[in-house]
């Protein structure tokens, strides 16, 4: 069976979920809780062999564990299949010169600056079977895949997109498991304004 993502026509309004700008923790957390319903019920599996796996509120009583790859232990996991989400390194970029941000028809710009911010999250999907491996992983790379542009909105990326679908591998850190690393990019601008409150410094003094 196949499941059509449910597109919107515009972003939906802020939310405190985004009130202080994307962050790492917050875009790791976000996709962690996305894949979090789509195993526990709210959607359907698409995959027959792993639609019995479930994700619950607890670690014992889940079928299938769906961490932060900072908090998960092989020994936690045992035999059960995971999904591990890890944000990674995030670079500025330049979009102007001094990073002045510009907006048509804004005649409050002076003082504010702006650069686009990109980075990447990596989902590992862990099993046991290297082709349960492969499964898992198809599984929640079309489910981030198809809903990237509800994902985008709610978190005010201006990207967010599957770069890479990793081939089946063994884990290091899990001498039973066999993985597959799901890549996906984003980027979004930060903006903020400089005010000053105290006066400039117009000398230093150095001591010896």
């Amino acid at each position: 069976m196949e499941v059509q993502p449910q597109l919107v026509d515009s972003p939906p309004p802020p939310t405190s979920i985004c009130s202080l700008g994307p962050r790492q923790v917050l875009i790791e957390t976000f996709i962690q809780q996305h894949i979090r319903n789509h195993f526990s019920g709210s959607r359907v599996v698409e995959a027959p062999s792993i639609r019995s796996y479930k994700w619950r509120n607890t670690v014992a009583a889940s079928d299938l564990l769906i961490e932060l790859l900072d908090v998960w232990t092989p020994e936690a996991a045992g035999q059960r299949p995971a999904v591990l989400i890890r944000a990674n390194d995030e670079s500025s970029q330049r979009i102007s010169i001094g990073d002045a941000h510009h907006s048509p028809g804004d005649l409050t710009a002076f003082g504010r600056y702006s650069d686009l911010v990109l980075g990447s999250v990596t989902v590992f999907c862990l099993s046991t079977q290297g082709g349960e491996a492969g499964v898992l992983a198809g599984e929640v790379w079309r489910e981030l895949k198809f809903f990237a542009p509800i994902i985008r909105a709610q978190l005010g990326l201006l990207r967010f997109v599957s770069t890479q679908k990793g081939r089946i591998m063994k884990v290091k850190e899990a001498k039973d498991h066999w993985g597959v690393p799901l890549t996906f990019a984003y980027g979004f601008e930060e903006i903020w304004t400089l005010r000053q409150q105290t006066p400039k410094i117009t000398s230093i003094e150095l001591s010896t």
